[in-house]
């Protein structure tokens, strides 16, 4: 604390800030970086910080010291130790949020957790850990022979923050220390080897073990070439494959699997260890509208996917009575947001001499302090909302892919009536 100044360089595609201090909340920024050689000046303005403290517990009611205590908001990069008394002290939780979710992790034990209210806090939370069940087995090949090295994890997908993960040793065993009874997705990956997927019942009690063999088949490869729709090669755009689920939403499509490429120079990518069957593949990027090929074989070689550009949008906000700028997309606006929170913009498709906006798709995007930037929308014609806690406003325009669309809207305050 102080002002003191600091200094730091920033990558080309911006960087995650974070400011910490005794008695304070985490200051969290997003910084996108200027035009090359040029400077950024940032305030870290802190905020004292709601102050929570506990205890950690075995089911003897033992205190239990060295657990890590964790946010959900900060789950990634921030925890406090408990003592030798299992207490516990967090300094930095931001008081502007309705709860916090507070977890307990020490190896060996089941994961614990509460929810703590911003508004009603409790003068002390407890904490109890639970011994689970020791999970252990064996990964082969074919042949019957152990695979060393092999990757392993329980969660619903790579990304749950609560995943297991294990590595098998030379001779094919590996251990999860401690699993909570009941069933799980177990996703098993070896270089050279199919992925494999399946549901693993863990019956045993807690204190007891639970076995299992998992026997890889020889992997296959998809390869392919993605262009765009005036069959152009696309460099650079990100493939992944995805557990085969016919019909679903993007947003409830299978877990991904194996490892995420891209494609090179000539727009030709390699998916390696793909089990027999089907699966999805999924493409993205900038410039690029989201696709996910549906029911590829993998034992295809010769994949063409066809990808649509996506159109551009840059645009700005500004107060219709004083004309003041609020938000701006892909510039720089000096005036910060009026309010302390993110501007929604929404758009939906109108269908050429539509009267009215179509239902069916809707796109979202937040502001980040003064600049918003939204990709991946395909060409066409939208109404735009915009609209904060006490701003709203709304606009028509056409997206196309040659350049960026820009668009002015106008914002008003809102009129509450009682």
């Amino acid at each position: 604390m102080g002002d003191t100044p600091f200094v730091w360089s920033l990558p080309a595609r911006g960087s995650f800030l974070r400011a910490a201090a005794p008695g304070y909340s985490v200051f969290r920024k997003i910084v996108v970086p200027p035009e090359p050689g040029g400077e950024i000046v940032i305030d870290f303005k802190m905020k004292p910080a709601l102050i929570v403290q506990g205890i950690v517990v075995d089911e003897q009611d033992r205190p239990i010291e060295g657990a890590r205590i964790r946010t959900f908001f900060t789950i990634f990069y921030k925890y406090v130790p408990t003592d030798a008394q299992g207490r516990f002290e967090l300094d930095y939780l931001e008081r502007g949020r309705s709860s916090h979710t507070l977890f307990a992790r020490k190896e060996g034990y089941l994961e614990a957790s509460t929810q703590v209210q911003a508004d009603a806090p409790k003068p002390s939370y407890k904490l109890v850990l639970k011994r689970g069940v020791r999970c252990e087995g064996r990964i082969t090949a074919p042949s019957g022979r152990g695979i060393a090295g092999a990757r392993l994890y329980i969660g619903r997908d790579p990304a749950s923050y609560d995943r297991l993960d294990a590595v098998s040793d030379e001779d094919g065993h590996f251990v999860f220390p401690t699993v909570k009874p009941g069933e799980h997705d177990l996703v098993t990956q070896a270089q050279g080897y199919a992925s494999d997927v399946r549901k693993w019942k863990v019956d045993a009690k807690p204190g007891e073990v639970s076995r299992i063999v998992v026997r890889l088949d020889t992997g296959r490869i998809v390869a392919g070439i993605i262009v765009d729709k005036k069959g152009k090669v696309m460099a650079g755009v990100g493939v992944h494959a995805r557990v085969h689920r016919a019909g679903a939403s993007l947003f409830r499509r299978g877990r991904y699997i194996g490892e995420r490429t891209r494609t090179d120079a000539e727009g030709r990518f390699r998916l390696l260890d793909m089990a027999k069957g089907k699966i999805d593949v999924e493409c993205y990027g900038d410039g690029v509208i989201r696709h996910v090929e549906e029911g590829v074989s993998t034992d295809i070689k010769d994949l063409r996917i066809v990808l649509s550009r996506a159109a551009q949008l840059a645009g700005k906000v500004v107060d219709a009575n004083t004309g003041r700028c609020e938000i701006i997309a892909s510039l720089e606006c000096k005036d910060p947001l009026p309010e302390s929170m993110s501007v929604i913009m929404r758009f939906k498709t109108r269908k050429p001499g539509a009267a009215a906006p179509a239902a069916n798709k809707v796109y979202y995007a937040k502001s980040v302090g003064t600049k918003i930037h939204i990709k991946g929308l395909p060409a066409g014609d939208y109404d735009v909302w915009v609209r904060t806690k006490s701003l709203m406003g709304i606009a028509k325009l056409t997206l196309t892919e040659k350049s960026p669309s820009r668009v002015k809207i106008k914002v008003r305050r809102k009129v509450f009536q009682r």
